[in-house]
């Protein structure tokens, strides 16, 4: 017996048989035309049972020549998404190999297309003079980045087995946080930072991600060359070790002078002192009076030192030595060969008893580090 052409909707287990959610009808009619009404109720019930399976599992995650990676589908409308949240993927065709280089990769898909540039490799150097010791200066390269991305700054010292971060006061902390993205001009723009911290004798590198919004984060970008931090040093020299003011003569100031020369990467610099082990004296005898109007004047008996130069500190006047140490020299950072002259002057008066004068002073110069 053939069946014939129903014009009403069949209900399957709630779903109806429409062309519009069955492009299979047409090949389902056909068949029933060959069978019993009896027969062809069955195919459309196990028909039926195959279409009512839930979606999530006839959901395929791959295919010969597409996958899709930690993600599930749902039966739901539009992307995955919550009332506050939503994610939004790629999906691409695999491939045998990655298109990438060494300092290259090309990308493809929406997520891809709105991420921040790259940053190309930054600028790390050690340019002190003299070299630091624990610091280093950096550049980053924005990377044709819209001026209000922001940029992290990772730091190593053993080619990545360790990673650290460059915080925003310009540290070295072992996690980043939101405060350590900085805009380029933030992070000193063209002219850049000094990252500081750092450990003597130690081989850095450094390398940048970039942000603009959500979802924009790239990955790290190239590394900088490597730059070193140099050892700690300090050098202290004196020109002379002896003076002589050979004659001394009530009509003129008799001077002798010296240099002492500094050299330090020190990162609060140096300070020079002076100390005396007595008054300008003849053994057992007389003793020139220390200078107290800030002036050895010719005729008058007084003695006392003056500076020069523009780490001196007593340069504005006569200073008499005394036996509690006095600088006389000072710079409050790194620096190469600070010269400072000391003068010593000397003046008698007639009454002024003949003989040999002598006195033992001691310089003493310290860096901070």
């Amino acid at each position: 017996m053939r069946m014939k052409k129903i014009k009403k909707e069949r209900d399957c287990g709630g779903l109806k048989d429409t062309p519009q959610q069955f492009p299979l009808k047409n090949i389902i009619s056909k068949i029933l035309s060959q069978v019993n009404e009896k027969f062809s109720t069955s195919i459309i019930l196990i028909l039926c049972l195959i279409f009512l399976a839930p979606l999530n599992a006839l959901s395929v995650m791959e295919s010969e020549n597409y996958q899709i990676k930690y993600e599930t589908i749902s039966a739901g409308e539009g992307p995955e998404k919550s009332e506050n949240y939503q994610m939004s993927q790629s999906v691409g065709e695999l491939g045998s190999g990655e298109g990438r280089s060494q300092n290259y990769v090309v990308g493809a898909g929406w997520v891809f297309g709105i991420m921040a540039n790259l940053p190309p490799a930054p600028t790390l150097v050690n340019d002190g003079s003299p070299a630091y010791y624990n610091k280093l200066h950096f550049i980053i390269n924005p990377g044709n980045n819209p001026s209000d991305t922001l940029f992290a700054i990772a730091i190593t010292d053993d080619n990545w087995s360790t990673v650290r971060y460059i915080q925003n006061d310009n540290t070295v902390g072992d996690t980043l946080g939101p405060e350590d993205w900085q805009t380029y001009e933030e992070w000193g723009g063209a002219s850049g930072e000094l990252v500081t911290g750092l450990e003597p004798e130690t081989g850095y590198k450094i390398r940048v991600r970039a942000k603009q919004g959500d979802f924009t984060m790239t990955g790290w970008g190239p590394e900088s060359a490597e730059a070193y931090t140099s050892a700690l040093f300090f050098t202290f020299s004196i020109s002379a070790n002896a003076l002589d003011f050979q004659s001394l003569s009530p009509s003129a100031v008799s001077t002798v002078n010296y240099q002492v020369t500094t050299s330090t990467n020190g990162e609060w610099g140096y300070v020079t002192t002076i100390v005396e082990d007595g008054n300008f004296r003849i053994e057992g005898g007389h003793e020139i009076t220390d200078v107290s109007d800030g002036e050895v004047s010719a005729g008058h008996e007084e003695y006392g030192i003056r500076t020069s130069g523009s780490e001196g500190q007593m340069n504005d006047q006569d200073y008499p030595i005394n036996s509690v140490p006095q600088t006389i020299a000072s710079y409050s950072g790194p620096i190469e060969d600070s010269q400072t002259t000391v003068n010593h002057r000397v003046s008698i008066d007639p009454a002024t008893p003949a003989g040999l004068y002598h006195h033992i002073v001691t310089l003493i110069s310290t860096s901070t580090f």
